[in-house]
């Protein structure tokens, strides 16, 4: 077999696991998702597309290379500064929420700090 097309682990579509509600989910977790959301993803517009380009939040995992996520900011933390030997420097944290209320916590440091403390609200 080549090496490029043998499976580690236990692989799964996360599109086929959303489009399918969730129920067989191989890591055992049972996420609630609302009838509301199960109609977004049932319906054949221009929404259900858009929901397939995003890695819902749940699904995330760090063996993942190249993913995008779709999520509200829910919360922006302060600045904070550090100083220990290896330097000084800055971060700033913000808690995101997606469409299915899947919550991950993000982090800024220096220069993204500059860039997007102004922009995020």
């Amino acid at each position: 077999m080549n090496p490029e097309e043998q499976n580690y682990g236990n692989p799964f579509s996360v599109q086929k696991a959303f489009s399918d509600g969730m129920n067989d989910d191989p890591y055992g977790n049972k996420p609630e998702i609302s009838k509301e959301t199960s109609i977004k993803l049932g319906q054949d517009n221009q929404e259900e597309s858009d929901y397939a380009k995003y890695t819902p939040v749940k699904a995330l995992n760090n063996n993942m290379l190249d993913w995008i996520i779709k999520a509200r900011v829910t919360k922006k933390y302060d600045r904070k500064t550090w100083v220990n030997a290896r330097g000084k420097g800055y971060l700033m944290n913000i808690d995101l929420c997606d469409a299915f209320g899947s919550q991950i916590q993000a982090t800024f440091f220096k220069e993204a700090v500059d860039k997007f403390d102004p922009v995020i609200k």
